[in-house]
């Protein structure tokens, strides 16, 4: 095998292309046999490559890969800091911006070794707003939060603007009131590698969602995951839209836009949803009497006040400031 080790860029890709060619190059020498065809074109191909081992193509291609896997973190790091979005880097990539976000804390998790003593600096500031990109000069700034519940069709969002100093469990509050659940349950955000819960539910690999900001954690573009009920398992995508200056004297958080009533408390999660749902448009039989005794009222899928939804919010935010 090829001593590989220490070998240019260049030179290993020289290598892993000459072995792809000679498989290539045999293909086309059986088509030629089996066609009746002259041979004497895909023969001189073939000596001319075929001497490199197969083996030696694939570990320089495995080496090259990793030399750019170890580069691309460093480029995503340069262009987040010159203010390129996530939307802008998934774009480059060819990739979705959340695909782009997870990548990038993917590749830092793979540097691990490398960036020795660095990585934990590096991996936090995967998931906080690069200095390009921070509200500087603003002012006071809200977030604009779309709010969606994975597995489910059609789709249940809401989208909230709520103030950039609120800490992530504020945000779970909003999203408690929002989709009309009660908080009897766990939960945790994900935001790349690091999960956040409340101190009630504060465990060894979480850690604390009142002690962090959304402006500190996240900048427009960025998505990440919320999950409540580990019985029921709703998972929930959030994207920040915006991040925008207040006007005014705006409410803390606020509803503006949602379609669909949130899914009710301990039904089974997105196929005991769909199961409700269905039973409810029959209106009738036994599985619709099944439900109607599970949930204790008629449900209306499609039913959301936004007004509603505000004035509870405005409660919640009103008890928070009494404290």
């Amino acid at each position: 095998m090829t001593q590989i080790d220490g070998m240019t860029d260049t030179q290993l890709w020289e290598i892993w292309q000459q072995t792809g060619l000679a498989d290539m190059w045999r293909g086309v020498l059986r088509k030629s046999v089996e066609a009746g065809e002259d041979t004497s074109v895909a023969q001189d191909a073939i000596e001319s490559v075929e001497h490199q081992d197969p083996l030696s193509g694939l570990r320089a291609g495995d080496v090259l890969a990793k030399r750019i896997v170890g580069q691309r973190w460093i480029l995503i790091r340069a262009a987040r800091e010159q203010g390129a979005s996530w939307q802008q880097v998934g774009d480059a990539l060819g990739i979705s911006r959340q695909a782009a976000h997870q990548s990038y804390v993917v590749t830092i998790e793979l540097q691990k070794e490398h960036l020795g003593q660095q990585h934990d600096t590096v991996r936090s500031e995967a998931v906080r707003t690069p200095p390009s990109e921070r509200t500087r000069g603003m002012g006071a700034t809200l977030h604009r939060v779309k709010v969606e519940v994975d597995e489910v069709t059609p789709v249940i969002w809401r989208r909230f603007d709520i103030d950039s100093e609120a800490s992530l469990n504020d945000l779970h509050m909003a999203i408690q009131i929002g989709f009309g659940w009660e908080n009897f349950h766990l939960h945790h955000f994900q935001v790349g590698y690091d999960r956040y819960s409340s101190n009630s539910n504060f465990s060894s690999d979480s850690q604390d969602s009142r002690s962090v900001t959304l402006g500190s954690l996240t900048t427009a573009g960025d998505m990440f995951g919320y999950v409540y009920d580990y019985g029921d398992n709703w998972g929930l995508t959030l994207t920040i839209e915006k991040v925008v200056a207040k006007r005014g004297d705006p409410p803390f958080v606020r509803c503006t836009h949602g379609r669909r009533a949130g899914p009710p408390e301990d039904i089974g999660g997105p196929w005991g949803y769909h199961e409700l749902v269905a039973a409810m448009k029959t209106g009738r039989g036994s599985n619709y009497n099944h439900w109607r005794q599970i949930n204790g009222y008629k449900f209306d899928p499609v039913a959301f006040d936004v007004e509603e939804t505000n004035r509870d919010l405005a409660h919640w935010a009103k008890r928070q400031e009494q404290k």
